[in-house]
């Protein structure tokens, strides 16, 4: 199956969760407006977010070149740090099978992961079941490459930028939908003629999944 088959597949399966996640909220939302909320509903102090992830590499480099990329996994957690500022740690993790050795290399598989510390801002006021948070951050890209039964590990700099909305549904649940572009630039050994090729690579990676709230 092709990338584009796997992208349209995956946004399927992204529609249907939401749909499902949708009609739940209208639910919860009938259900909460026959009861007054209390004074401490919108005092949170920090949130998490777990999620089905869809990356979707794009450009003129090794990954979005060589790669079959699969479906992973983005894992969130924040504090609030002001009247509407973040400050998180986010995980996110995807695996790509090689379609170019010539390109990419001998290598079978990569494990490719992203770790972010991160700052947002939200961008509605806090008391509001609808939010919409913009957010920054800076951390690593690893990928853990395999090769018959060897493992080695390449490592970069990674920058990313998101747009999330979430409604929350209750005391400690709702759901979101992350739109996240990651910036890597790796730390490969190549020669200079493949820098634009090997040094950097640009991911598109929307989420969609369950937000939690810690009162």
């Amino acid at each position: 199956m092709n990338n584009l088959a796997l992208l349209n597949l995956s946004f399927k399966k992204m529609g249907v969760l939401f749909l499902v996640l949708l009609s739940y909220a209208l639910n919860a939302q009938e259900d909460e407006e026959m009861n007054e909320k209390p004074g401490y509903y919108y005092d949170v102090i920090g949130q998490g977010k777990i999620g089905f992830l869809v990356p979707s590499a794009y450009g003129n480099n090794f990954i979005a070149d060589g790669y079959d990329t699969w479906n992973g996994v983005n894992i969130e957690a924040q504090v609030n740090a002001g009247e509407r500022l973040l400050l998180g740690l986010q995980f996110q993790a995807f695996k790509g099978r090689v379609m170019d050795q010539e390109l990419v290399g001998p290598i079978n598989a990569s494990s490719i992961t992203h770790f972010f510390v991160s700052a947002g801002y939200s961008l509605l006021e806090n008391k509001n079941d609808f939010q919409i948070e913009a957010t920054i951050g800076f951390g690593s890209a690893t990928l853990r490459n395999e090769r018959d039964f060897r493992r080695f590990n390449d490592t970069g700099f990674a920058m990313m930028a998101s747009l999330n909305f979430s409604y929350r549904l209750n005391y400690w649940l709702g759901f979101y939908i992350g739109l996240q572009n990651n910036w890597d630039f790796w730390s490969i050994e190549r020669p200079s003629e493949l820098d634009s090729v090997f040094g950097n690579t640009s991911i598109f990676s929307p989420s969609v999944g369950l937000k939690f709230y810690v009162l």
